[in-house]
């Protein structure tokens, strides 16, 4: 190779890719019970905290919605999504 033809070879740069941003994960979906709870409920190994004395809220991560809402409770109205 020429010293011209190597001259211009070490000039081309190679195309640097920019590093795509990380995605977000999915914010958790929120499911309540809809009428007063006297006893904790575990649904898929998720415990229930309160919201006030009576009812139940699972916070549940955004993979699992679709599963949790299969539930039982879930499909019967006892306990219903909230976002």
């Amino acid at each position: 190779m020429s010293e011209k033809a190597t001259s211009r070879a070490m000039k081309v740069k190679a195309p640097t890719a920019e590093p795509k941003p990380a995605p977000k994960p999915a914010a958790p979906v929120i499911f309540e019970s809809r009428g007063d709870e006297t006893h904790e409920i575990v649904i898929m190994g998720l415990r229930s905290g309160r919201v006030d004395q009576t009812r139940l809220q699972w916070t549940v991560p955004a993979a699992d919605a679709d599963r949790f809402a299969k539930h039982h409770h879930v499909v019967t109205g006892r306990v219903v999504r909230r976002g």
